[in-house]
């Protein structure tokens, strides 16, 4: 099964490390604007067990696309976000939607990113705003060592990763604001 490792760091200034993946030699791939449709079962149960259902709008250019995305619960033995993930592309977004819902899911939380996507080595870098809760950078790499390297590289190898996805905090941000679902956050 297919399998991420990110590690992910909240940041004050991505322009900052727009400059310094350029001094890397880092290539920008694109900037794209992401609004992620979450789903879960009536009794959460997806949420409960740290599993993740997810429809990705993606707008780059003058193209959309739209991306299923399954993800299972984050792994206990790393130091980063460890988890399965099976993803692939969905044509229509809106029948993509439907069709979930058909099945019993429904539709729990929707936000939206502006993310810069950089390719680095053999690791994907993400300089992202995140409405609501602010920037971040990820690391996406094949295994802990490619992504402790680039943390390394851009001299992040003494903070803090955070473990818990962009969902995750955005569901905890709207239990503590009391909010009933579906939770919406855009900017």
């Amino acid at each position: 099964m297919p399998t991420e490792i990110e590690a992910k760091i909240k940041v004050d200034d991505l322009e900052n490390f727009s400059h310094r993946l350029q001094s890397l030699g880092a290539k920008q791939r694109r900037i794209v604007l992401q609004r992620d449709f979450f789903f879960d079962r009536p009794d959460h149960s997806l949420k409960n067990t740290d599993c993740g259902l997810r429809i990705r709008q993606e707008k780059y250019r003058d193209a959309v696309k739209n991306i299923l995305c399954f993800k299972g619960p984050v792994a206990k033995d790393s130091p980063y976000k460890k988890r399965q993930e099976i993803e692939f592309e969905a044509g229509d977004g809106l029948l993509a939607r439907q069709f979930l819902q058909a099945l019993g899911y429904q539709l729990t939380l929707t936000f939206e990113k502006r993310r810069s996507e950089w390719r680095w080595e053999n690791c994907t870098i993400c300089l992202d705003e995140v409405a609501v809760l602010g920037k971040f950078l990820e690391i996406e790499g094949p295994d802990e060592s490619a992504v402790r390297k680039a943390l390394t590289a851009l001299e992040l190898s003494d903070q803090q990763t955070i473990r818990s996805g962009y969902a995750s905090m955005l569901y905890q941000r709207a239990h503590e604001a009391h909010t009933p679902p579906p939770h919406e956050f855009y900017f």
